[in-house]
């Protein structure tokens, strides 16, 4: 696990009004983003536009 993000592959600033997320600044980061989620959604949305057509 990544030291400078903890494992989150990014840090959390928080602003008075605003928080920002910044990619982790470490090139040494292990951090993997899951993008299965992403991908069984657009699965999804595909099948809605197959079906109305």
């Amino acid at each position: 696990m990544c030291k400078t993000c903890k494992g989150q592959g990014g840090l959390v600033i928080q602003h008075s009004y605003y928080i920002e997320f910044i990619e982790c600044p470490d090139n040494q980061c292990d951090f993997v983003r899951d993008d299965s989620d992403i991908e069984r959604l657009q699965a999804w949305l595909d099948s809605l536009e197959d079906e109305a057509s």
